[in-house]
């Protein structure tokens, strides 16, 4: 009886190690799969980074009608970047307006309401995101509107919520030091 105890005893104890080894093996198992699929996101990530550069690079080289050239880079954004919409603001010839030239993801109503508003850039006083964008020539990411609402004009923020924006990021256009414009994207 003591032999069928100890045995009993002895396999119930091998039993119970061999089930911490499977949970075990089974946690390590999982965050090699965890990490195996940031990896893989991050990989992605950067492809799509590097097929931006190279669609873009390769539009910049062969367009020299400025329209086509923006046009083509809002939809290698569109394709390569993960956000829903986004456009392009221009300085106007006289470089006292930044006005709308093309965007991906807008509705029709909101489209003709960029169409229809600028951002002057002849206010010194001007201190909305895409126009500190434009002058300071550094990128802005805001991740909520309502934190940023106190520093925006009325008219901004009145704009900012006709379009439906929570956040955004602006990053500003430039060329051999000057500013021509900026990129705002937003996602739903």
């Amino acid at each position: 009886v003591s032999v069928f105890l100890f045995a009993f005893l002895f396999t119930g104890v091998a039993f119970y190690f061999e089930r911490l080894d499977n949970r075990e093996l089974s946690r390590n198992i999982e965050n090699q799969r965890e990490a195996s699929k940031l990896l893989l996101d991050q990989i992605n990530i950067r492809y799509n980074d590097t097929q931006l550069v190279k669609e873009i690079g390769q539009v910049t080289s062969m367009l020299l009608d400025v329209q086509k050239l923006l046009s083509a880079v809002v939809r290698a954004l569109e394709k390569r970047l993960d956000f829903d919409r986004g456009g392009i603001w221009m300085a106007s010839r006289d470089r006292m307006r930044l006005v709308y030239v093309v965007g991906f993801g807008y509705s029709p109503e909101v489209e003709k309401l960029l169409k229809e508003t600028s951002f002057r850039l002849d206010n010194p006083n001007s201190k909305g995101v895409a126009i500190q964008a434009f002058r300071q020539k550094r990128p802005f990411l805001v991740n909520d509107i309502a934190k940023i609402e106190r520093d925006l004009s009325p008219k901004s923020l009145e704009f900012l919520r006709a379009t439906g924006t929570q956040s955004f990021i602006c990053v500003p256009l430039v060329y051999e030091g000057e500013s021509l414009g900026v990129l705002l994207a937003d996602n739903l």
